[in-house]
């Protein structure tokens, strides 16, 4: 080799040594990278992922949420006498807080006496409901209008009702703010006098109990910022 030769390759070295340095830098840099999202992705795999809501399944939560509350029942009423059998189907929209449930409900009952006549009742009223465990009980308030088919007439008879429950449910599922329970309740109308069905007589009675399944919906609230912000 040439002295001029060796030279040039001597001075090509020069100019190459900081290219093949910063080249290796910048591998070290994109490994370090590499492992560093490795870890992190690692790390996401490893963590549960926290709840849309954590207070969706807590039987009184700190913030309220709205609530839905449907169920469908089959029951019997006496009336005098006469007793009833019927389906009743009811629905709620309210709010679970931390100081319990509250609603107002419609509920409509379809059946029929041991005689065959069609009865058919609509109420509308408050709903209220504690939780103990996994039994939520409380009082309903309702008043509605009632009315009875004829068998001679195609006119039907009436009445106003104003009455109470007491509801007994037991929960059998419940995640992420769905919940199905089991529920039960006692039931007590009075049929008021302000109709033709009762023009000549005093207030009658409608007492009876229901037997059903009841689906709930509570509603996800957004997470607090300090609570995003820590995440």
């Amino acid at each position: 080799m040439t002295s001029r030769t060796f030279a040039a390759a001597v001075a090509l070295a020069g100019v190459m040594a900081p290219t093949l340095a910063l080249a290796d830098e910048v591998v070290a840099a994109d490994a370090d990278a590499d492992a560093d999202d490795g870890a992190a992705d690692a790390q996401i795999w490893e963590d549960e992922p926290a709840p849309l809501d954590p207070e969706l399944d807590e039987a009184y939560p700190q913030r309220s949420h709205f609530a839905f509350r449907a169920q469908a029942s089959g029951g019997v009423r006496a009336l005098y006498d006469t007793v009833v059998g019927a389906a009743e189907l009811e629905a709620s929209f309210g709010a679970d807080t931390k100081r319990g449930s509250f609603s107002g409900a419609l509920r409509f009952l379809a059946g029929r006496t041991d005689g065959g006549l069609g009865v058919q009742q609509f109420t509308v009223g408050p709903s209220f409901a504690w939780n103990v465990g996994p039994v939520t009980i409380g009082p309903k308030v309702r008043i509605g209008y009632l009315w009875i088919d004829r068998v001679t007439s195609d006119d039907v008879m009436d009445a106003m009702s104003l009455g109470v429950a007491a509801a007994f449910d037991l929960e059998l599922y419940k995640n992420e703010g769905v919940t199905v329970a089991l529920t039960s309740e006692l039931v007590a109308d009075a049929l008021l006098p302000f109709f033709e069905v009762f023009d000549e007589q005093p207030a009658a009675g409608l007492y009876g109990a229901s037997l059903g399944l009841q689906f709930r919906l509570r509603a996800p609230k957004a997470p607090r910022a300090s609570h995003a912000a820590s995440r």
